[in-house]
C-alpha cells in the first residue's frame, strides 16, 4: 500500500502532531482531534490501514473522553505507550510507502 503525495503530506503531519504533543507544544485533546481530522482528510481506502489506524487511535479518544467527563487531569504517563505505538505505526507506513 502506497500513499499518494497528498496522503504522504497528511501522514507526515500526523507525526508532527505527535511530536508537538511530546514536546508540550499542544495538549492531548488537540492531538487526538487533529489526528482524526487529518486521517479523515486523507480519504484512505485501504481497509486494513483504516482498521489499524483506528485500533491505535480509539484508546486515545476513549481516554480523552473519560478525562473530559470526569474533569481529571490528562497525564502523559497514562498514554505514552499508546502514543509511541501510534508514532511507530506512522513511521512504518511512511517507510513502506517510499
Amino acid at each position: 500500500m502506497g500513499f499518494d503525495e497528498h496522503q504522504l503530506r497528511l501522514w507526515t503531519s500526523m507525526i508532527k502532531f505527535v511530536d508537538d504533543y511530546l514536546k508540550d507544544k499542544i495538549g492531548f485533546p488537540q492531538l487526538v482531534s487533529s489526528l482524526e481530522g487529518v486521517f479523515i482528510a486523507g480519504e484512505f481506502k485501504d481497509q486494513d490501514l483504516i482498521n489499524d489506524w483506528y485500533s491505535l487511535w480509539t484508546p486515545l479518544e476513549i481516554y480523552k473522553a473519560a478525562k473530559l467527563d470526569t474533569q481529571e487531569p490528562m497525564r502523559k504517563v497514562d498514554v505514552i505507550k499508546d502514543i509511541e505505538a501510534m508514532r511507530a505505526f506512522f513511521v512504518k507506513k511512511i517507510k513502506r510507502s517510499e
